[in-house]
């Protein structure tokens, strides 16, 4: 992870802003993954690349959450 990521999204999610991550990594690897870099609480929504039609590179997931 960069430099002062976790502490950017503890910002966001100070202003109240609602955040989502969209990852064509499989669901069942992500939240591992999120726990273990101590930043899964700042997500209210992830989608993984298993979870719709078209991955990340498509605008859908990004833009509609599908």
């Amino acid at each position: 992870m960069f430099p002062h990521v976790a502490d950017t999204l503890g910002a966001l999610q100070a202003k109240g802003l609602p955040l989502g991550l969209v990852t064509n990594k499989p669901t069942p690897f992500v939240a591992p993954l999120l726990e273990a870099l101590d930043i899964a609480k700042y997500f209210s929504v992830v989608i993984g690349g298993d979870d719709v039609q078209k991955q990340k590179t498509a605008s859908g997931p990004a833009v509609t959450g599908g």
